[in-house]
């Protein structure tokens, strides 16, 4: 490979990575780079190579497919595989779980999106098929610029979902173009050099320095090095100019700044309906957030804090939830359905939103959404559309930021009685809330075993929540909310923050018949005594499951135990300050009003005694169960891998024993063919397949005597001796009138093995077993 070539191919490998980085905007953080860049700009790499050793697509593609698994090992993570090297049985299930979740991840993810083993597998084996086409594009002949379409089409794919960052945005297309027409322009100086060549030859050779020149045509000298110099110094200049004035100029075209050609989150009509994405995408990143942003404030009538609600997800199917939301404009009263004959407690808040866009990271959909304490019944903040069956309502602006308005809320009150009295809802006013995918057997084991001795609705409701709240708080889990990981939560892992508790829990739930849902909010923040103003942060981000009751209508839960430090799911409602001289106060276990946690009311007068009761559930809530005593899954032993792996393998060495065979048996057809003319004519093939192993092929334009000729300048007299005779006999066979005896016939396999042992000379063992690996005179059509 010519220092041209060899330049344009690393141009395009470093296209590739600033490609693959331009997915920086899409993603949370950057632990997506390193698998995604080697992912499509290693095939390239190891294709250049190949090229440059003289190794051809036998050994280029193998390499490249053990580039892949490497890469799948370190996109899966050092506990998913082994060592992040190599792929494990854990590994091929997270692969299956990404192909399986390609739908939906692409249908559903917000940017930024959080970086998980089974998005950072699917990204990398995105960017590896990018790889591969871009090599195999990249080795055809007289090509310039195709070799960057599919870098291109990832760079536009990233534009297009990712939000807008003009700067970032500045410095990737910079850096892409530049590598982009030097690739095109060293490419195109390579063409010329090679164009002038063949004008001086008159030979078109399909690899020079494998073939002399022919003798009998006179060469002109090569274009010379400073001549070459001169044009690629006025190229360079063009190729920065461009690169800084593209994404300048294109900022400024007319309709850089109109909205997305293609509404990839929503509709954005008043009554129209959406799918939102669901907001437990964005919660661990903001959880993360080191030191937390203050999203807004709320000042709440006599210091009682609340959950501070925005929407519920009643969707799951399988990889993640989501709801399908239908938002109608409201003159400012609502009714979210609380069942008559509940009491409620009114609370008036006051709210001054500071920086939702930030904790929702420009989503949007959920930057319009307006928090409010369940369940509101009146808000004064202009025009609004709310959708009752979420329970949520947003802003008709363009986002809630900076808006600040009132809320009146009555959260349901009910008694212990009437939760106990309450039946569960007729099946089809709830059938979205029951709904369930395909389930593991011992999920719906586990859910049956957890409520074994539950009464009523209302026990069975208690008992999922004290079983969940044994598992431990854990920010750092790598989990999504899909029936795979749900699986590992709750029988293997048992650690997680609030958005696989309330998952687990809603899908416990609605095994047992309970109509579940996943509310998405804050929790109540921190709490300012002077100015009864609660602050809440993006450390106050928090999901926790909802149970409908009949006549009663939703109730919160709260699954997610407890941490040391009294984090963000736990400790977050804390009563109004509390009097040191006040009596002993009445605790009873009632489960908290829609958006609040289950800590005890506020104390009650002085004169009330001191009771406390508890529902059965509680006393029956059997202990975690362990892990010898949980059911197997249906599924059995997964054999996946290993089928595989056995595939690979024999493809492998059906690959490795079959080709050297078939060539071997071909030989021998050739060697004992009954017709004299077709022995002599397969002794020339017989040569033929040897040299175009080594690239070498008889232009049209030559003679066999001609063709002989100009490689004695490389394999010597004697060679080129022996190649000549043959030739002629090829000829002498094909034309003459007479067909040639035995004794020609056993000369020809003579010359021929001659050759075939002078061309094996000074070669290498690895380079000898290549070329019989080489399947191209298996695919060839005829003599050469």
């Amino acid at each position: 490979m010519n220092p041209r070539r060899l330049g344009a191919q690393l141009a395009l490998a470093m296209a590739c990575v600033f490609a693959a980085l331009s997915w920086g905007r899409v993603f949370a953080d950057w632990s997506f780079a390193g698998p995604a860049v080697a992912g499509l700009a290693g095939p390239v790499l190891i294709g250049t190579l190949c090229s440059a050793a003289g190794w051809r697509v036998w050994v280029r593609v193998p390499l490249q497919i053990g580039l892949f698994f490497v890469l799948m090992a370190a996109a899966a993570g050092a506990g998913n595989s082994i060592g992040g090297i190599l792929p494990n049985g854990t590994t091929f299930d997270i692969i299956r779980t990404a192909l399986n979740e390609t739908g939906t991840i692409v249908r559903e993810s917000v940017p930024p999106v959080e970086v998980t083993p089974t998005i950072s597998i699917l990204v990398t084996m995105f960017m590896w098929l990018g790889g591969m086409a871009t090599d195999a594009i990249a080795t055809r002949p007289h090509q310039l610029l195709a070799a960057l379409i599919p870098d291109a089409a990832i760079v536009c794919i990233a534009t297009l979902f990712a939000p807008e960052n003009h700067a970032f945005r500045t410095v990737i297309a910079s850096g892409f173009l530049f590598f982009a027409i030097l690739h095109s322009l060293l490419l195109l100086l390579d063409m010329r050099s090679r164009q002038r060549s063949r004008n001086a030859d008159g030979v078109k050779w399909r690899r020079a320095s494998d073939v002399a020149q022919a003798s009998t045509v006179a060469a002109s000298p090569p274009p010379s090095r400073d001549s070459l110099q001169r044009t690629l110094l006025r190229g360079l200049p063009i190729v920065a100019l461009a690169a800084v004035l593209a994404p300048i100029v294109g900022a400024h075209l007319p309709g850089a700044e109109s909205p997305a050609l293609l509404p990839v989150v929503g509709t954005t009509e008043e009554s129209a309906p959406r799918t939102v994405p669901s907001p437990l995408i964005d919660m661990k990143p903001q959880l993360q957030v080191d030191p937390p942003v203050q999203v807004f404030t709320v000042k709440a009538q006599g210091g009682t804090g609340a959950y501070w609600r925005l929407t519920s997800l009643e969707s799951f199917d399988g990889r993640q939830w989501s709801h399908n939301a239908s938002y109608e404009s409201v003159d400012g009263d609502l009714n979210f359905g609380v069942g008559a004959g509940v009491p409620t407690a009114g609370l008036d808040q006051t709210y001054n939103i500071t920086n939702l866009d930030r904790f929702w990271a420009d989503s949007d959909t959920q930057r319009f959404w307006l928090p409010a304490a369940y369940a509101p019944v009146e808000f004064d903040v202009g025009d609004i559309r709310a959708d009752s069956a979420s329970g949520s309502v947003i802003t008709k602006e363009e986002s809630a930021t900076g808006l600040s308005y009132s809320v009146h809320s009555e959260r349901p009150q009910p008694t212990d009685a009437q939760l106990q009295a309450a039946t569960a809802a007729p099946p089809e006013s709830v059938n979205a809330y029951l709904a369930l995918p395909e389930l593991p057997e011992r999920i719906v084991t586990l859910a049956n075993d957890i409520t074994t001795g539950a009464v009523t609705p209302y026990d069975k409701a208690k008992a999922i929540e004290s079983y969940l709240l044994t598992f431990t708080y854990n920010e750092d889990v790598q989990m999504n909310h899909s029936t795979n990981y749900l699986e590992q939560f709750l029988f293997d892992v048992q650690e997680g923050y609030c958005e696989q508790f309330a998952a687990a829990y809603a899908v416990l739930g609605r095994v047992v018949g309970l109509p579940t849902r996943v509310a998405v909010g804050f929790t109540p923040g921190e709490y300012d005594d002077a100015t009864q103003t609660y602050t809440v942060t993006t450390d106050n981000a928090h999901a926790w499951p909802e149970v409908y009751f009949d006549g009663i209508g939703w109730i919160a839960f709260e699954p997610t135990p407890r941490t040391d430090e009294g984090g963000p799911d736990g400790g977050i409602t804390p009563p109004p300050p509390e009097d040191e001289t006040a009596a002993p106060t009445t605790t009873t276990t009632v489960p908290p009003a829609e958006g609040e946690t289950p800590p005890p009311p506020p104390p009650p007068p002085d004169n009330a005694p001191s009771t406390t009761t508890t529902t059965s559930a509680e006393q029956q809530t059997p202990p975690p169960p362990d892990q010898d005593d949980v059911p197997p899954t249906s599924s059995g032993r997964n054999w996946t891998p290993f089928l595989v792996l056995l595939a690979t393998a024999g493809i492998f060495a059906a690959y490795i024993f079959g080709v050297p065979a078939l060539k071997k048996r071909r030989r021998a057809q050739r060697l004992n063919a009954p017709d004299m003319r077709d022995r002599v004519s397969g002794a020339w093939d017989e040569v033929s397949d040897r040299l175009l192993e080594r690239n070498i092929t008889r232009p049209k334009t030559l003679t066999n005597t001609e063709f002989a000729g100009a490689l004695e300048g490389q394999y010597g007299p004697a060679f080129a001796d022996d190649l000549s005779a043959l030739g002629l006999q090829q000829s002498a066979a094909s034309f003459a009138p007479s067909d040639p005896s035995s004794e020609q016939a056993d000369l020809a396999w003579g010359a021929a093995d001659r050759i075939s042992t002078e061309l094996e000379t000074d070669t290498t063992p690895v380079r000898r077993w290549l070329y019989r690996l080489d399947p191209r005179p298996l695919l060839a059509r005829g003599s050469q």
